[in-house]
Formats: structure tokens, sequence, C-alpha cells
């Protein structure tokens, strides 16, 4: 903050400077000249910004043009860093060498459980070809690329002894389990877009699921009262009626009730189905 502050002040001291140098002259009050001495008119302030000749940076640069950042790394703990928010973020000034060699997050908050261990079956396509298929958590099926290269997951201490015990069954089962097809092993977990989506794209989602669903709703609501339009037209001069005539009046007006009703429209959001192997 008092970094910024800093920055904030000095250039609003190099602006009152030129002001007041040419204020006779108020389009060249912009003038500015940058870290290469080029001198123009509308230039944005970067030397302002940076004040790299009060600290001598330049002139230590000059001395030391090799001393840019390169062969250096440097861990950063930072709570908003966005990788891909700049292009000046992704390589080192000759253009090639990564500048982020890793990313980190520790906030939890892109944590997928990932327990969840089943397997793939193999499944033939007409004409040559196929694909992995695998029920996912949200109940959809999901294909998997044929090109994917699966292998077992590491296995803990606990599920060796496991298969130790379980070594014998396995050879039992193994002529049944090449009749059922080939698989592969892989873990499942789901996330909720709503958890991973910005506030601003959390609010536009909602509200165009929203009127989907009113959309939809509308349709029904319009059936329902259509039906109960034909209900009071062929009961309108009934005397009395039964218990089933009165149910199927009650009932219909139940519907109503409830499609009329914002109680139970809580969107849950997209649900992505996640697979590891």
């Amino acid at each position: 903050m008092a970094l910024f502050l800093f920055l904030v002040a000095h250039w609003v001291t190099q602006i009152s400077s030129l002001h007041s140098r040419h204020s006779s002259n108020p389009r060249t009050c912009l003038a500015m000249t940058n870290d290469n001495g080029q001198q123009g008119p509308n230039l944005f302030p970067e030397v302002g910004l940076i004040p790299k000749q009060e600290t001598n940076v330049l002139e230590f640069l000059k001395k030391n043009p090799t001393y840019d950042g390169r062969n250096v790394r440097i861990g950063i703990l930072d709570s908003g860093v966005d990788p891909g928010s700049s292009e000046a973020l992704r390589t080192m000034l000759d253009g090639t060498t990564p500048k982020l060699v890793e990313v980190v997050d520790c906030s939890g908050a892109g944590d997928v459980d990932m327990t969840k261990e089943t397997e793939a079956t193999w499944v033939e396509e007409e004409g040559g070809g196929g694909y992995w298929s695998v029920t996912g958590l949200s109940g959809r099926e999901l294909k998997l690329s044929a090109e994917w290269k699966f292998q077992p997951f590491p296995v803990t201490a606990e599920a060796k002894k496991g298969e130790e015990r379980g070594a014998e069954e396995d050879a039992e089962n193994e002529e049944e389990e090449e009749k059922k097809g080939k698989t592969v092993p892989v873990r499942l977990g789901f996330k909720r877009g709503y958890d991973i989506y910005a506030s601003a794209l959390t609010r536009r989602v909602k509200a165009e699921r929203q009127r989907l669903l009113d959309v939809e709703i509308a349709k029904y609501e319009a059936d329902v009262r259509k039906e109960l339009a034909d209900w009071n037209a062929t009961h309108a001069n009934a005397q009395r009626m039964d218990a089933e005539t009165i149910r199927q009046r009650d009932e219909l007006n139940a519907r109503l009730e409830i499609l009329q009703s914002k109680d139970w429209q809580e969107d849950p959001g997209p649900v992505y189905d996640c697979v590891e192997w």
C-alpha cells in the first residue's frame, strides 16, 4: 500500500511539474519521456509509475544487461494470482522461457473429492473403433477417448494387504472378467459450477437458467389452468359431487399452487463430472 501511494504521488508530482513548465500550452503538459528516452504527446507516463531513474535501476541495467532475473526462481505466496490475466506473465523477455514454472492453489476452492474408484468398460462401435464408458456420479454416461492411456492407481499399504488376501479370488474371477470385456480403473468425482464460477458469471448463469425455467413452468401452468377450466365447465351445474370428483379439483388446484410458488425453485446449477485416471 505504501509503495502504491508513493508511485501515485510520484506520478502526480511529475504531471504537476510538467504542467507548471508548460502551462501556456496545455497540449504539451502530457508530454512524457519513457525509459528509452523517447518523448511525445499522450505517452503513458511509465517513468512515473516505476521510478527506475530515481533508484538508479537504469544505470545498473546498463552496466549489467543480463541481470534481468534469468536463471533465478522465485517463490511467491499470494492470494490472488491469475496466471492467464496477462501475456507478460507467460514468458521471459526472450519470448520462449516460461515465466511461471508451476502454480499451486492452496485455497481449496477447486478441490474435488476423487475417492470413488470404479472401472470404465470398453464399448465397440459399428464400423470399428470404440470408447471407454463409465457412469459419472451425476448419473450421466461419460465417453472416454480410446487414445487415453490408463494405468493402475498407486496402491496404499492397507489396500496392498487387501490385494494379497484377495489374490486367490482374483484368479478365480479372471475367466469371468474376460467374458465381460476389457475394463480400466478410473476415479470419479463431481463439482458444482457455482463453486468455481466468478460471482458475475454465477449471476448471469442463474438469470439465464431461471429464464428458461420460467418458460417451461408457464407451459405447464397453462395446461393446468385449461384442465381446471374444463373441470369447472363440466361441473358448473352439479348439485352434488362424489369424493373422486372433488379430489380431481383439489389436485388441479394443488398443481397450480405449486407451479406459482417459488419456494421449490432452488437452482443447484451446472454439475460437472470429473474423471481421474
